[in-house]
């Protein structure tokens, strides 16, 4: 069952007032004007508000996304849980259970674009794909896509959420990136919601990777990172490919 939460902000109270300044400079200028904030929108809002007291209720409305971060090893989700009310702390089973939601939206991306490939492949958009990752969990990329142009390989990166949350890159990922023989583009499967999503497209990776990997070798001997996360808003993703669609076969 859903859970409705409200929140009420005065500018008069003292604790609530950066984040009142904040929403007051997002809504119409018309009286008694109302907006509609995604959570990602939300979230930004309550950044921004940089003078937030540490535990004010706020933090309550980015938890699913401080939670998804954080269950895939991201420092910015972890600070903003701990910035959350003490009285609610985040158990191990918490994390648990967000991190099998992850990888459950990763899985559930996957399917969304292998159906978009089979498309495409109907339509001469491409001549040949290979779902890489059903056959290979550790594969630095999820498909293998013949264009016309050559061989592309794809990465999923999915969330049940906004576009706007942070994905996270293997380290394996970026070295694949990287190879200047074999173009690699992303995929942001986003806003899942049943047999519906959005996704959006960034071609060629290799310039991105390359930076960051030379960034990386730069850490001290005997020092090495598993991976990064990217807010995807710094990398440029095409216009919004608007609604892909999964088959759900009826038992």
């Amino acid at each position: 069952m859903n859970r409705t939460q409200a929140l009420f902000v005065g500018a008069g109270i003292a604790d609530d007032s950066p984040l009142f300044a904040e929403f007051n400079q997002a809504l119409p200028a018309a009286p008694r004007a109302m907006r509609t904030l995604t959570a990602e929108e939300l979230g930004a809002m309550i950044q921004a508000a940089t003078t937030l007291p540490a535990g004010h209720p706020a933090y309550e409305f980015t938890l699913d996304e401080a939670l998804e971060d954080a269950a895939l090893g991201g420092q910015e989700g972890i600070s903003r849980l701990r910035r959350r009310r003490a009285r609610r702390s985040v158990t191990l089973d918490d994390l648990r259970r967000a991190r099998v939601l992850a990888e459950l939206n990763g899985e559930r991306g996957e399917q969304f674009v292998n159906e978009y490939m089979e498309g495409q492949l109907a339509t001469g958009m491409i001549s040949a794909f290979t779902w890489v990752s059903v056959d290979d969990a550790v594969a630095p990329f999820d498909f293998d896509v013949t264009e016309s142009s050559g061989p592309v390989r794809v990465d999923v990166k999915a969330t049940d959420g906004g576009f706007e949350r942070r994905i996270h890159i293997s380290y394996g990922e970026l070295l694949c990136m990287a190879d200047v023989s074999t173009r690699y583009d992303l995929y942001r499967v986003y806003d899942m919601e049943d047999e519906q999503a959005s996704m959006r497209v960034c071609q060629n990776l290799q310039p991105f990777a390359q930076a960051a990997l030379a960034t990386l070798m730069a850490l001290p001997a005997g020092v090495s990172i598993d991976g990064i996360s990217v807010d995807p808003r710094t990398l440029e993703f095409g216009e919004a490919v608007i609604p892909l669609t999964l088959t759900v076969e009826e038992d």
